[in-house]
This record gives structure tokens, C-alpha cells and sequence, in this order.
């Protein structure tokens, strides 16, 4: 189970209002606090604001727009890597291959979702929740080694 403390603030991309509170219920279930965001200029300021621990993006959410050509995804591509490994990045598509973990790491994600199945998928909470914790846990292991070598041990 996540803990409160690391838990966060969790930012909306989304244009898809069903898809939107299902997954805000979600994470306010595991404790994050929810910024939505409806314009993609305001989203890079939070982005640039706050350390986010989860960001869901919507593809098209900037008036149809591809991901490579967004603003927000742009802004991730850019953000420090001290910072982006602490953000869980989760894009949302229509047809795409639903937590399918190599199409999200094709696209530089951690999870991909399948707007079509966000709302029927009974197990979304509890898949979000361990996918979350997984990375969680991965990244505080490897910022302990970092320590450990930067230590000389």
C-alpha cells in the first residue's frame, strides 16, 4: 500500500471527463492531492510550480495535437532527471495498449492507458496503486546506491 508520504500532488491533463474522475477518484483514494488543469500553458507552469508525483496526459489534450508536439511533453522531456524520476508519468490514448509496460516505455511513459478501457477496468485502482509503489520502490533503492558510491562505500 502507498503511505502518505509518498504520496503527493497528482496533475490532470485530460479532456475525457470519464476517464477524468475515474481515475481522480483513484488517486484520491491512494492519497494524492489533485491539481486539473485545462490549458496546456497553465499545466507547464504547475509543471515548472510543483514536484508532481503523478502527471497524466491525455494525447490530444492541446486541441488534438500529437505527443511529440505538446507543450506538456515537451516540458517532461526537458525536466531535470533528479526530478523526472520522482514523477510517474501515466498517457492517456484512444486504441492505445492498455498497461502495456514497453508501449509506455516507448514513449517515455510509465503506463499507458486505453481511454476505451479506463472506464471498464474493475482492477485500474489496484493496478495504479502497485504500478506506482513498484516505481516507488525501484528509485529509492537506486538513490540509496547513489548515496552509498557518491559515500565511497
Amino acid at each position: 500500500m502507498i503511505s502518505q508520504a509518498q504520496c503527493g500532488q497528482a496533475l490532470f491533463c485530460v479532456n475525457d471527463r470519464d476517464s477524468q474522475q475515474k481515475l481522480a477518484r483513484i488517486l484520491e483514494e491512494l492519497g494524492y492531492q489533485l491539481t486539473i488543469c485545462s490549458q496546456a500553458e497553465k499545466a507547464v507552469e504547475q509543471i515548472k510550480a510543483t514536484a508532481y508525483r503523478v502527471i497524466i496526459l491525455e494525447e490530444g489534450f492541446e486541441g488534438g495535437l500529437p505527443w511529440p508536439e505538446s507543450l506538456i511533453w515537451q516540458e517532461l522531456a526537458q525536466m531535470p532527471m533528479s526530478l523526472r524520476r520522482q514523477t510517474f508519468v501515466i498517457l492517456l490514448a484512444r486504441g492505445g495498449k492498455h498497461l502495456d509496460p514497453m508501449a509506455a516505455f516507448s514513449l517515455s511513459a510509465n503506463l499507458l492507458l486505453d481511454k476505451g478501457r479506463v472506464r471498464e477496468d474493475e482492477r485500474l485502482g489496484a493496478v495504479l496503486e502497485q504500478e506506482i509503489l513498484n516505481y516507488t520502490k525501484f528509485y529509492q533503492v537506486y538513490e540509496r546506491v547513489k548515496e552509498q558510491i557518491s559515500q565511497g562505500r
